[in-house]
């Protein structure tokens, strides 16, 4: 046995290989075969296997099952999460205040109430205010102190001047009306006969009353005959009127505000404003009561 050189490669090898051995070697790596070694002084021969795709197809199936399951457990709450800011928002309908669109076509609809548009009272006087058009209103007075209004439309005169007198519906409609009070007997408070004359005709002095608390506190008139007091709900004093001996008769303009008993006592019965009318012959005087 001798050695022998290949051409091909320069390697040397054993005369009893029919080829050079390592020619064949890499003959075989270039066709996917790999070489294990001698075995039984044999050399053996094995091909690569082909990659498998069960391990790729098993992971994709485990990831859509936890998706899904995810999807099934959060998706509504994500659903809600995303929702304000992926829904737009259509403004073309929205209406500014005053009524007028965007666009500046279309007011909203009138009042659908109708309402005596002036009233004339002199001092003293009580008118009602006719309205229709709605079921319920809520009446207001501008002025308490020159004309107050009950829950059905009936005003009465306080004092010279003017007062818009507004009822509102339950649905939100409005009218108002225009009330002008006089002196009493239509004359203006200039004049001899008017009340708000600083000498009545039954001799009382208007202009000098005061009211005194049962705590032995003063109110004074804010004008001639006319009085403010502010109390809270449930509150009640007796008042006496200073200035005169004279007896008061005492009446409300909202008794479901506030009440004068004929001994004078003023009690607050619920939130609001009303007006306390004191008389005495032609001579009165009002008191202006808030209740917070």
């Amino acid at each position: 046995m001798k050695l022998v050189k290949c051409n091909r490669c320069g390697e040397m090898y054993s005369d009893s290989y029919r080829n050079c051995p390592f020619c064949e070697e890499d003959e075989h790596f270039r066709k996917g075969a790999r070489y294990t070694g001698p075995k039984n002084g044999r050399r053996r021969e094995t091909r690569r296997r082909a990659p498998s795709i069960v391990g790729p197809v098993v992971i994709l199936i485990a990831i859509l099952i936890v998706a899904l399951l995810v999807w099934h457990f959060l998706g509504d709450k994500l659903a809600l999460r995303r929702s304000p800011e992926e829904t737009p928002v259509d403004t073309s309908d929205t209406i500014t205040p005053g009524g007028v669109l965007p666009g500046g076509e279309g007011t909203t609809p009138a009042s659908s109430l109708e309402m005596d548009k002036t009233l004339q009272l002199a001092v003293g006087q009580s008118g009602t205010i006719n309205v229709s058009g709605g079921t319920e209103y809520e009446w207001i007075s501008s002025d308490p102190t020159v004309a107050t209004v009950n829950g059905s439309g009936e005003v009465t005169a306080i004092g010279e001047g003017t007062a818009i007198i507004t009822a509102t519906d339950v649905s939100g409609d409005s009218a108002v009306c225009s009330v002008t009070v006089t002196g009493e007997g239509g004359q203006s408070g200039s004049q001899g006969g008017s009340q708000s004359g600083s000498q009545s005709g039954s001799g009382i002095n208007v202009a000098g009353l005061t009211l005194r608390t049962e705590y032995n506190t003063t109110i004074k008139p804010y004008e001639s005959g006319k009085f403010d007091i502010s109390m809270k709900k449930g509150e009640s004093f007796q008042l006496t009127v200073e200035g005169t001996d004279a007896a008061f008769t005492w009446s409300s303009a909202d008794s479901t505000v506030a009440t004068m008993s004929e001994k004078g006592t003023l009690k607050a019965v619920n939130k609001g404003n009303s007006i306390i009318t004191g008389r005495s012959g032609d001579a009165a005087i009002s008191i202006y009561v808030r209740v917070n």
